[in-house]
Parts: structure tokens; C-alpha cells; sequence
């Protein structure tokens, strides 16, 4: 059973968090005493997809006294890193921020600077000022961003071999060219926030945001009665979401305060950490006078539960007494706290979800080809490989997300000419699984499927160039030991096939976070040869990529391939039966439909206006398309620019959400 544990990093870890920190990172196991309810929320949701939610904090408090030349100053840097870690321990999504708060004082002990809100390093952006000291011109939030990003579909022990030395100075060329703080606080936060993590209700793919509201309100100037004090408060949030609806949420709050004298003389010790309220636990000292016999940190662990599950609106609409303590009886039964500041956090990270969803592109690559084998002492046969790659990627060429599939169809024929092989649907490669049956020559004893989602992981997070610099040679070798530990399929060509996709990709309307899905719909076909006509094999393969959030389709592709190869009556397959297949978009005009349409419009094309008619809708609204009984739209928005049979494309929608 977990229960709160804090302890400090070793000496190399207690370095500045970030940049003007000096304060140790504080590691919380979780943010609750209660051990029991963290024992069984973890067990509960951990499901299928299910990501753990991690927050690491570490604040500290230095400070000068006041003097002829200056005034004084005291001042807190609080660090905060988030993340979303799979039970693997790769790390799906990552975010850093600090805040840092100054208050300063004359020699007489009068404040010098307005007390009030403080911002955090994100929220300053360019006011923070580090671009112009930065000998690559980028800002504080440019560069946190830099190393979130970097972080992502890596783990904690691949971030500290590959990215740092042992000094946490930075060795990776790629992270180096965009981040040039101090780089092993971060890793090193990073890794805490990690450790940290446990399943509160997360799944993969749901967007990461932290938060906090920041002030020094509770400052006050000396009197020759009484010391004056400068306070700073910070109300830190981690939280997920799906679309708005809360599936994790971590708070904790931070309260640092220095007295100083009606001299502008500090007060007693300044320098020093300052312990979070989580982490404080039962010193916090709070269960004593609490109406629910609860310490702090259970009750805003008691109120993240009773948020999770509730969309923004939801969770920033609970009812508060006057002094913002909650009315609703359920979550009054365990909260008796204020929670006013939590509520103002919920709603300030939910606008972050809603303002700072980042547009990604959507791409596809499609690539065919033939190949035969006149009939002998063995039957002949054509087969047609199709090979699928889809990607979102940022504007910045990193991508977001990956999706592989291929497929393998086959027509037998016999040495008279007369068609072998059964006509109908055929499986993708990732529909066979076991069945494929690559498991059993592998040498290290993984399947096809299994071979290709490794890849799949490994290129999130990534640029192209990073993929065909780090991960193969220049003969497409596999060249990364991480990746070759989960797939030993020549690498060359899934590597150039994601670059394909990468360089193919446009904003067809998917955000960061969408579900990626590639479906295809494929069967085989053939007629026997006769002494009058040429026997035919073909396979006909109907393939997409949709980007979805819920069941709303976010952006969409669609493609589709026609293998066609022809033998005699002897079972010999025609020359023409090697080479490449182009699909019917790569084809474009030279498809030849365009004569031939009501609406004057290529094949691609009119897919093309499919596609774009049915993102946004959600995939009920789709299959309530009204169609004619040659499955051609009877809708006439869509008619007006579609006139082909789309019940394919239907067929495909349907089953991207199976």
C-alpha cells in the first residue's frame, strides 16, 4: 500500500530545478495520507490504454537584506513538471513551468513592489527577458517547451543516458539546439515527476496542462510593532482531460513567507526549501481542527476524485458556501477546506485546454506493387503488397502520432490456366496477428504486429531527421539498440515510408491527442484462363486514415488500390505482372474518371470533398448519410460534388470505429 513519501534526491538531483532555483526536488509518492483510497483508485483504473498521472514541485526560498545601495528583497522559485507515463515507462506527454515570486523592501521595512498576482515563466513569455542573453535567441517558455517535447516517447533512463552526462550537462545535439539551460535539473524533474506517478484515471492520448495561480497578496510592510512579511502563494494544478472532461487531477499549493524588521533586516533563516502542503502532510497540521478529520492534502486528494470524471463546467459549477467550503453533501462529507482556489484552478487549466489545442497535420502514405510467378510443378500466383503509413505531426516536424499496416494479397492459379485460391476478403497484417506467422523465424520472438508497434512508439516524438540519423544506417540498418530490442523487419523502409507521410502531411483539421486509426477494406479476385482469353487476378484494397476525438472524425484520407495481372491458359503470368501499383489518388487525372462524372471531378477529388464533408461530423451523423441504392450521396450538399458510390467509404468509417 503507497503512502505519502518525501524524500530528497541525491546531491547531483538537489541542483537548481531551473534556472534561478536552488531549491532540492522534493519527491511525493502521492498527494494524499490516505493510503488505502490511493491503493484502490490505482488498482481501479488501470484498464486498457490507461496512463499514470505524475506531478513533481520543488520550491525554495532565498532571500538579501535591505541596504543604503539596494533595497531588499526576498524570493521564491517554485518548479513544476508534469506527466503522463505509460506502464512501460515511456512518458506520452510532459509539461514544465515555475513561478517566481519577488517581494522587496526598503530600510525602513515599507514594501517596494505591489503586491498582487504573479505570473509564471510560460505566462511571461518575452517579458521574462532570457532571449537576449540566450546564445540561441530563445526565450525561458521556448526552451521548457523545447525539452517537454523532446521527453515525449522516451523514458526516464533513456532521457538520462542519451540526452545528458553525468554532470547534466547536454549532450544530444537536437535537444542542445533548441534548450541551452542547465539541463540536468530538468531530466532529473522529470524523472521525479515519474516516479510519482500513479494511475488516477488517465488514457493515452488525453491532453496534459499545468497550471498555477500565483500571488504575494499576503505580504505586508514592518511597523515598529511588527515584522513585516513577504508571502508568496501558489496553487499548482496538474489535470488531463478528454475533449472537457476531467480524467485526472493533482493539487498542491505552496506558501513561502520571510519576515524582515522596520530596518530592512531579514528575519531568522531565509535560505532554504519550502515544502509544498502535499508534502508537508500531516505536519501541515491541519487534521486536528478539520470538520472531517482529514490533513490537507487528503481533502484536495478527496476533491480531485470527486472533479474526475465531471467535464470543466461541471467541476467549476459545484456548489460553495460563502466561505467557498463545498454545500454539496458528498464532497462535504470529506472536504471541509476552501476550495475556491481549487475551482479557480480547474477553470483556468480548462480555458488552457481550450485555447492552447495545437493544430497537427494529418498525412498518409500509400505504396504498391505486384509480383508473379507462372504456374509449375506449384501453382502460379500474383501477389499485391500494399503498405500503409499515417502520421499527425507538429508544425515544427515532430510526430505526434504513427500508425503501420500492410497487406499481403494473394491469387493462385494452376498450370491449366484455371483460378486456385478462394475469391474474398483479405486481412491486413495487423489483422492476421499470430496468423501472419512471422513469430516463429523471429529472432526475438515477436510477430509482425508486435514488431510494427515498437516502431510505431519509437517514432513519436520525433523529426524525420532524427529518425533517419538515430534510428539506421545509410544502408536502412537498424541502428538504435532501443529499437532493435522490439523489431528486427528491415527498418530502411518503414523509416522512409513515415518520411513520405511526414512530408505528405497537411492541417485537414486534427488537433494534438486525436486517436490516429488506419483501416483498409481489401478482397481478392480472379477468372480462369481459356483458350480464347487471358486468365485475371486482382485485388481491390479501399484504405484510410481518420484522426478522431470521441467519435467526432477530425480529419480524414481515403485512397484506394486496383492490382490487376493477367495469365495464360498454361499458367504463365504476363511480364506485366512485376512492378509498381499506383493508388488511385497518386494516379490523379490519368484515373480518367473525370470524363465520365456528373460533377466533373476526378476520382481523388470527389474523395477528396467526401472527406472533407464528413470531418466534423461524428461517425452516427456519418452513417446517417442518406444514400441512393447504388450507395452514390442522395444528400445534395454532398451530391453537388460527389457523384461516385461511397458506400466503400462508409464501410471504412465503420470500421475505424470498431
Amino acid at each position: 500500500m503507497k503512502k505519502i513519501l518525501a524524500f530528497v534526491l541525491t546531491m547531483a538531483m538537489s541542483a537548481s530545478l531551473l534556472v534561478g532555483c536552488t531549491g532540492k526536488i522534493v519527491v511525493i509518492e502521492n498527494p494524499t495520507g490516505n493510503a488505502e483510497k490511493v491503493e484502490n483508485a490505482e488498482v481501479a483504473e488501470t484498464t486498457e490504454g490507461a496512463v499514470k498521472t505524475g506531478l513533481a514541485v520543488s520550491a525554495s526560498l532565498s532571500g538579501e537584506s535591505a541596504t543604503a545601495e539596494a533595497n531588499g528583497v526576498a524570493q521564491t522559485d517554485i518548479s513544476l513538471v508534469a506527466v503522463t507515463v505509460n506502464d512501460n515507462g515511456v512518458i506520452e506527454s510532459c509539461a514544465i513551468d515555475a513561478v517566481q515570486g519577488k517581494v522587496a523592501f526598503d530600510q525602513s521595512g515599507a514594501l517596494v513592489s505591489e503586491a498582487g498576482e504573479i505570473l509564471s515563466k510560460n505566462e511571461l513569455g518575452d517579458n521574462y527577458g532570457m532571449r537576449v542573453a540566450s546564445p540561441i535567441g530563445k526565450e525561458w517558455n521556448e526552451q521548457a517547451a523545447h525539452i517537454a517535447a523532446y521527453a515525449v516517447g522516451k523514458t526516464v533512463e533513456e532521457l538520462k543516458t542519451n540526452a545528458i552526462d553525468e554532470a547534466g550537462m547536454v549532450k544530444d545535439a537536437d535537444l542542445a539546439s533548441g534548450a541551452t539551460i542547465y539541463m540536468g535539473s530538468f531530466i532529473w524533474a522529470i524523472e521525479a515527476a515519474v516516479n510519482n506517478a500513479t494511475h488516477l484515471g488517465a488514457q493515452s492520448g488525453d491532453q496534459l496542462v499545468l497550471t498555477a495561480i500565483s500571488s504575494s497578496n499576503g505580504s505586508t510592510g514592518a511597523s515598529a510593532e511588527a515584522d513585516g512579511s513577504a508571502a508568496v502563494t501558489s496553487n499548482i494544478i496538474a489535470m488531463t482531460t478528454n475533449g472537457n472532461v476531467i480524467t485526472s487531477c493533482i493539487i498542491d499549493a505552496v506558501q513561502s513567507k520571510a519576515g524582515f524588521g522596520a530596518d530592512g533586516q531579514l528575519v531568522g533563516e531565509v535560505d532554504g526549501d519550502v515544502l509544498s502542503k502535499a508534502q508537508l502532510g500531516a505536519d501541515y497540521g491541519l487534521k486536528a481542527y478539520s470538520g472531517v478529520g482529514k490533513e490537507w492534502d487528503e481533502q484536495a486528494l478527496a476533491f480531485c476524485e470527486y472533479v474526475t470524471g465531471k467535464t470543466v463546467e461541471e467541476a467549476t459549477g459545484i456548489a460553495l458556501t460563502e466561505t467557498t467550503a463545498p454545500a454539496d453533501a458528498d464532497l462535504a462529507a470529506s472536504v471541509s477546506i476552501a476550495v475556491g482556489d481549487f475551482v479557480s484552478l480547474v477553470k483556468k487549466a480548462g480555458e488552457a485546454v481550450a485555447n492552447n489545442v495545437a493544430a497537427v497535420k494529418t498525412g498518409f502514405a500509400v505504396s504498391a506493387s505486384i509480383s508473379g510467378e507462372s504456374a509449375g510443378e506449384k501453382d502460379g500466383n500474383t501477389t499485391a503488397d500494399i503498405s500503409l503509413v499515417a502520421v499527425t505531426v507538429t508544425e515544427d516536424g515532430v510526430i505526434e502520432s504513427c500508425a503501420i499496416d500492410a497487406i499481403q494479397g494473394k491469387v493462385t492459379f494452376t498450370a491449366d490456366g484455371k483460378v486456385s485460391s478462394e475469391a474474398g476478403a483479405v486481412l491486413s497484417k495487423k489483422e492476421l496477428g499470430d496468423d501472419y506467422g512471422m513469430r516463429v523465424a523471429s529472432p526475438i520472438g515477436k510477430e509482425w504486429d508486435e514488431q510494427v508497434e515498437a516502431i510505431e512508439a519509437y517514432a513519436v516524438g520525433k523529426t524525420v531527421e532524427e529518425l533517419k540519423t538515430k534510428a539506421i544506417d545509410e544502408n536502412g540498418v537498424v541502428a538504435d539498440a532501443d529499437l532493435a530490442s522490439g523489431a528486427t523487419i528491415y527498418m530502411g523502409s518503414f523509416i522512409w515510408a513515415i518520411e513520405a507521410a511526414v512530408n505528405n502531411a497537411e492541417y485537414l483539421g486534427a488537433n494534438a491527442g486525436d486517436e490516429l486509426i488506419v483501416v483498409s477494406n481489401t478482397k481478392a479476385s480472379g477468372s480462369d484462363a481459356t483458350a480464347d482469353a487471358e486468365g485475371t487476378t486482382q485485388v481491390d484494397a479501399n484504405v484510410a486514415v481518420f484522426t478522431m476525438k470521441d467519435t467526432k472524425i477530425t480529419s480524414c484520407i481515403i485512397d484506394a488500390i486496383q492490382a490487376k495481372a493477367t495469365f495464360d491458359a498454361k499458367g504463365v503470368v504476363a511480364e506485366s505482372a512485376n512492378g509498381e501499383v499506383l493508388t488511385k489518388a497518386q494516379l490523379g487525372d490519368a484515373y480518367g474518371l473525370k470524363a465520365y462524372s456528373g460533377v466533373g471531378k476526378e476520382w481523388n477529388e470527389q474523395t477528396d470533398a467526401f472527406c472533407e464533408y464528413i470531418t466534423g461530423k461524428t461517425v452516427e451523423e456519418v452513417k446517417g448519410i442518406a444514400l441512393t441504392e447504388t450507395t452514390a450521396p442522395a444528400d445534395a450538399d454532398l451530391a453537388a460534388s460527389v457523384s461516385i458510390a461511397v458506400g466503400d467509404f462508409m464501410g471504412l468509417v465503420e470500421k475505424a470505429v470498431k
